[in-house]
């Protein structure tokens, strides 16, 4: 009675550079690891379960749940909400690190589960029905230092990937290389409740903080 067994893990990033979500979820789930749990849930904080028999008890094998939403493709994504466990986490080398500003880094993980497993589960989109939190998108955080449009290279990065025939790519990039792309900066805890924030580097180094 009384007993927890999972845990909450919440990613912040700092002001400091552009967000990069691939990079905080490696994070997130060496944190999960090393607290022991043995699969995760991928899940944007803003998108809610909709369905109550959307099911998130242990992965066989890696699932996409959200796969009707407004907000996320789902034919050649993996975004929104995705169960797996921590081993097939680790064989397909997590997320890419490279996918700063918005968009792409789930079309990315959804490539790395197909070459390296296989083609994802999907959930039936009556069941995988999620609302999509309305907040504010701003331009300027597309863009980088030099004045390009960070989703556009983001969408030129996953075309290389789809197009690629060999898995090297997969190996050379991703949750084994998290550690010189992310510094931490705190680690609090409130039950089972763990919110961990972090900078983002780039080439190693802190960036700038966003003007935004």
């Amino acid at each position: 009675v009384g007993h927890v067994d999972f845990d909450f893990i919440v990613m912040k990033q700092t002001h400091r550079g552009l967000f990069n979500k691939g990079t905080l979820y490696n994070l997130g789930v060496n944190v999960a690891v090393r607290r022991g749990c043995d699969y995760v849930a991928l899940h944007d904080i803003d998108h809610v379960p909709m369905d109550h028999r959307n099911n998130y008890s242990w992965p066989d094998r890696p699932i996409h749940l959200c796969t009707n939403s407004s907000d996320v493709g789902w034919e050649s994504f993996a975004g929104g909400a995705v169960l797996m466990q921590v081993k097939h986490f680790a064989l397909i080398n997590g997320f890419s690190n490279l996918y700063h500003g918005w968009g792409a880094e789930d079309a990315d993980l959804y490539e790395r589960v197909g070459k390296i497993l296989g083609q994802f589960q999907r959930s039936d989109p009556n069941i995988g029905h999620y609302m999509p939190m309305k907040h504010e998108t701003r331009e300027q955080s597309q863009m980088t230092k030099d004045g390009q449009n960070s989703h556009e290279l983001n969408l030129k990065t996953v075309q290389r990937m789809r197009a690629s025939k060999s898995r090297a790519v997969i190996h050379i990039d991703g949750y084994m290389q998290m550690r010189s792309h992310v510094q931490v900066i705190n680690i609090s805890e409130a039950l089972n409740v763990v919110t961990v924030t972090a900078d983002i580097l780039l080439h190693g180094a802190i960036q700038a903080e966003c003007p935004f």
